[in-house]
């Protein structure tokens, strides 16, 4: 049983320390001591876990985010029409301004795909990764 108290605790501490919480606050709020926070953090599969989480995390609010793209690229597409000239200028800015930034992201990310295509490539000629 104190087997599965030290599981449920290390997944707390882990969830608290993947969300931000410096070790003094997850340690507090974990209800272990700062020294096993330290210790724990120190466990290459406990870090590991924090990471996971971490990434699960960073996934759905990016999922989130993306969800409200459409209706935040709408409000500044109605923002070009507004009856303030000020206004419609800052949007058509921020349009531009963002219109690059995507061009560029798309451009960054067909160019990695390429050359990680280009290291199969060689990868898979010289008989597997670090063959070479």
């Amino acid at each position: 049983m104190a087997h599965r108290g030290r599981r449920d605790a290390d997944e707390r501490l882990a969830a608290l320390l993947a969300a931000g919480r410096t070790v003094r606050e997850a340690a507090g709020e974990a209800q272990v001591s700062e020294r096993t926070a330290h210790r724990r953090q120190a466990d290459p599969a406990f870090a590991a876990r924090v990471a996971e989480l971490r990434g699960q995390m960073v996934a759905a609010a990016t999922g989130r985010l993306a969800d409200g793209l459409g209706e935040a690229v709408g409000v500044l597409r109605a923002l070009l029409a507004h009856d303030n000239p000020a206004v419609r200028l800052r949007a058509a800015a921020k349009v531009v301004e963002l219109g690059v930034k995507l061009v560029v992201a798309a451009d960054e990310a067909r160019r990695l795909e390429a050359l990680e295509e280009q290291m199969d490539r060689l990868d898979a000629e010289a008989g597997g990764p670090g063959e070479r």
